[in-house]
């Protein structure tokens, strides 16, 4: 392997500036980075961090060990994902042990772990008898958190109450009147699956002796060979208790072969809260992304006390809250000649509302046919309500939807309303909502703006010399608008031709509302203000000639789309790879992790707009008066735009206002930008009443005013002056 004196020579620099590179320190130029970079590249140069770190004689490992019976048991598999995930967001790596839960193999495990000298250690181990070697490796002080099995140690420790899981499965049990029953489990010698049969077995037994239990234990060898022995009998069991989901595949399995007609309920501890449509099965929820994550956070603390050594834990104990029972609430069956024609826009949330429908409709009867349409289409449409006869439920948004004549929807019922809205982001539902009286709008989706970014470039040590000779500046996530132009202005080709990518970023003109948005992402951070005073509309007009000269020089060094619908165009572009950052709406967000478009898969990075003067978005769905049935019509959306069906409105690519969903780790490990939406949503601007602002007159035009500046044909103080004039035929007259 070439060493560094060997890159020196090949490079032509000393060896002291090819540490530096290596290390990205130092004043070195673009023109020695280059050089390094390539004699690496042509020698096959990789750093030996292993060796780096046995020279240093510290522990500077950034390697996490892992230690799991193994990962052919689904929630081993979520563990492991979400622990490897959660590590690399604070740049540490995983090495991955698997024991098959044999303490020798864990002991052997153990020890070579230790001879590595790793950051820390996350274990799911397997028996009492290796605790005196994890006892001493506590000791010699190696960072140690122990999942998901828990004996009793001074240790770090998080996981789930497999009592309380025993004890309202048990309670389940008892409410449902069973009383032939099936146990199928782990072995009891592990801690949490011995938690779990004892607190399930005695709270049977303190409310009846009247149950006839079947009890069996396997391990994964001898599951699916067990799982027969619930149905040897001419009896077999009401329902079948298993304590994980491999333990109820197998029971499936055999039941299905065995006798299918006869097939009892399967009631599983759940290590997957996505949605489950499984029949003939009932989910007690336990969320292990959830758990990977709360590993990954009492290990950080250890790390995290050598840096700060008066820092004091007292809790070491991290026991999570399960999700409880997983049930969905019933569907309405209706007449099977029912039909429910529904108006929508094009993008993601309609893609996902396409997959959902059939569901709904075999449970239902109720036919869902969705036709989406380009945004000015379908709001055409809906201000239109006498002229078009042919939609029972329309998509409506900010804009539209105070124009909306309440004579010519539907009300919605208020206890109905209640249970969809009940766990909404309130301030989110109350924005999206349409209230004269009674309510007539349901929030469906909702959305803001975002920063993406290409991190791959913005941590390149070439690029970061280059930005800071050619603007005296360090290259980073922009802050202002300021800071964004510049760095815009350093990746667009024509300008810099040292830049790897087409153009910093594109500039959507497209739409009004897209051209709207923009503008007041810039002009709230001014904290510029458009508001109803006496009966008029003013603008601080000064502060927004700056936004607008601000919008400008974006526009100038960006792609500019003139013919996408929305913000895809933005997201296609970073995607691609042909720009370096992306000013996105979360609506489109989806598209940045498809495999099928992406050429960038792993190097973005999402942060907040600059001067965080992000606005909220969105849409609601209303009834139109003259939908056939407004009962269909009614239950569709409590069943479409409610709790239940939230995480799987999400996962398919739309944007749910129902808040529990962003916190489930893994919609964040999908979508890595939600970690904080509720939070950014809640921090949103709202500063303009559009309850008496008809946003649509506004969108066009600033749409129009503004491309003329951009096209040059108006400066940008006469197009704000103009603007400015119009402002009150913005207002919405009753």
């Amino acid at each position: 392997m070439p060493t560094i004196k060997d890159i020196a020579q090949f490079a032509g620099v000393s060896q002291g500036t090819v540490s530096n590179v290596l290390n990205k320190r130092g004043n070195v130029s673009t023109q020695k980075i280059r050089l390094v970079e390539d004699a690496m590249a042509q020698l096959g140069y990789t750093v030996n961090a292993q060796a780096r770190q046995l020279r240093n004689n510290i522990q500077t490992s950034r390697s996490v060990a892992i230690i799991l019976p193994n990962i052919l048991d689904f929630k081993y598999s979520l563990l492991y994902t979400s622990i490897k995930w959660y590590l690399e967001q604070q740049k540490l790596y995983s090495q991955l042990y698997l024991t098959g839960d044999i303490p020798y193999t864990e002991q052997a495990v153990l020890t070579e772990i230790l001879s590595q000298r790793p950051a820390g250690i996350i274990s799911a181990t397997s028996c009492s008898q290796v605790m005196p070697l994890y006892e001493q490796t506590i000791s010699n002080g190696e960072k140690v958190v122990f999942v998901e099995r828990d004996y009793g140690s001074n240790a770090y420790f998080v996981g789930y109450d497999f009592v309380c899981a025993g004890k309202d499965i048990a309670q389940l049990i008892i409410e449902k009147k069973f009383k032939r029953l099936g146990l199928y489990t782990g072995l009891s010698r592990l801690t949490h699956e011995s938690d779990f049969i004892t607190s399930f077995i005695s709270t049977l037994n303190r409310h009846s002796s009247d149950f006839d239990i079947m009890s069996i234990e396997c391990d994964m060898q001898t599951a699916d060979k067990n799982a027969y022995r619930f149905f040897d009998g001419s009896v077999y069991p009401e329902v079948i208790v298993t304590s994980g989901t491999y333990l109820a595949n197998s029971v499936s399995r055999a039941s299905a072969i065995v006798s299918a007609e006869r097939a009892p309920l399967v009631l599983t501890l759940s290590f997957d809260t996505k949605f489950d449509f499984s029949a003939n099965r009932e989910r007690y929820c336990m969320d292990y992304y959830a758990l990977g994550k709360a590993a990954v956070n009492s290990l950080s603390l250890q790390l995290l006390d050598n840096q700060v050594p008066t820092m004091q834990h007292n809790d070491k104990r991290t026991i999570l809250v399960p999700e409880g029972i997983k049930s969905f609430a019933p569907i309405i069956r209706h007449s099977p000649a029912t039909k429910l024609n529904i108006m929508t826009i094009n993008g993601q949330g309609a893609e996902a509302l396409r997959y959902m429908a059939p569901y709904y409709t075999r449970k239902s009867n109720v036919e869902i046919n969705i036709v989406a349409l380009a945004p000015n289409e379908a709001f055409d449409n809906l201000l239109h309500l006498n002229s078009n006869i042919y939609f029972d439920i329309f998509r409506s948004n900010l804009a539209i939807t105070p124009l909306l004549n309440c004579e010519k929807l539907f009300p919605i019922p208020a206890d109905v309303y209640d249970s969809i809205t009940r766990t909404m982001m309130p301030r989110a539902a109350s924005i999206l909502s349409y209230d004269c009286g009674e309510h007539y709008a349901v929030p469906m989706d909702v959305a803001t703006q975002m920063l993406v970014y290409r991190n791959d470039l913005f941590e390149s040590s070439l690029l970061k010399r280059l930005y800071y000779e050619r603007v005296g500046q360090t290259l980073g996530i922009p802050q202002t608008y300021d800071a964004f132009n510049s760095i815009n202005e350093f990746f667009c080709h024509e300008i810099n031709p040292q830049s790897p990518v087409q153009y910093g970023s594109t500039s959507s003109l497209s739409t009004g509302s897209a051209i709207l948005t923009n503008f007041l992402l810039r002009y709230r951070t001014l904290n510029g203000y458009i508001k109803l005073v006496n009966d008029h509309l003013i603008m601080d007009v000064e502060k927004a000639i700056d936004a607008t000269e601000s919008y400008y020089a974006t526009v100038k060094h960006s792609i500019i789309s003139n013919n996408s619908l929305w913000w895809d165009e933005n997201v296609n572009n970073i995607v691609a790879g042909s720009t370096a950052m992306e000013l996105i709406s979360v609506n489109y967000s989806a598209n940045l992790v498809d495999f099928r478009k992406t050429q960038i898969e792993g190097r973005l990075g999402y942060a907040s707009v600059p001067g965080n003067g992000h606005g909220i978005g969105g849409g609601s769905f209303v009834i139109s008066k003259t939908c056939k049935d407004p009962q269909a019509a009614i239950d569709f959306l409590a069943w479409v735009c409610g709790r239940d069906q939230a995480e799987m409105f999400t996962y398919l690519g739309g944007v749910s206002l129902h808040s529990h969903v962003y916190k489930k780790s893994q919609i964040q490990q999908l979508y890595p930008w939600y970690e904080r939406f509720e939070e950014t949503i809640e921090s949103s601007v709202d500063d303009i009443d559009w309850q008496h602002i008809n946003r649509y007159r506004m969108e066009n035009l600033f749409g129009y005013i503004l491309r003329n500046v951009f096209h040059g044909i108006l400066t940008p103080r006469q197009g704000v002056e103009m603007i400015a004039e119009q402002l009150d035929s913005c207002i919405i007259k009753r």
